[in-house]
């Protein structure tokens, strides 16, 4: 054993029972805390990187398939109508548990759209 490793050893020995306990109750809940924290830290990371992958695939669709950009039939795009769909569905938590990215897919389609738009880069609507 290293000295720091003996002296801990030596102070659990020497520790009553309840002390034990109580020290390792007090380990178990920092830990449980340590993963909650990641826990959300991660969803927070996951949701970010699939709002980033709605956007990219708006922009996507903008260049290389600016011939089914808008929904066939109607002038309406297919990021908009993909992300209304998904935003609404993360609203409504049709995802379960996982109806914060379904959420974020949505906001990240929309986002894409729009930001496309703002730049005047959106393929022009089909004529009827």
């Amino acid at each position: 054993m290293t000295g720091d490793m003996k002296g801990i050893g030596m102070a659990i020995e020497q520790a009553s029972k309840s002390q034990v306990v109580s020290a390792l109750q007090s380990a178990r809940g920092k830990l449980s805390k340590i993963r909650e924290k990641t826990r959300e830290t991660t969803r927070r990371g996951v949701g970010a990187a699939v709002g980033v992958a709605g956007g990219y695939g708006a922009g996507y669709l903008a260049a290389n398939h600016a011939g089914s950009y808008y929904v066939p039939k109607t002038s309406l795009p297919v990021p908009v109508a993909v992300g209304g769909a998904a935003l609404l569905a993360g609203l409504m938590e049709l995802g379960g548990d996982q109806s914060d990215h379904v959420l974020m897919l949505g906001v990240g389609m929309l986002s894409g759209h729009a930001a496309l738009a703002a730049r005047g880069v959106v393929p022009p609507a089909p004529k009827k």
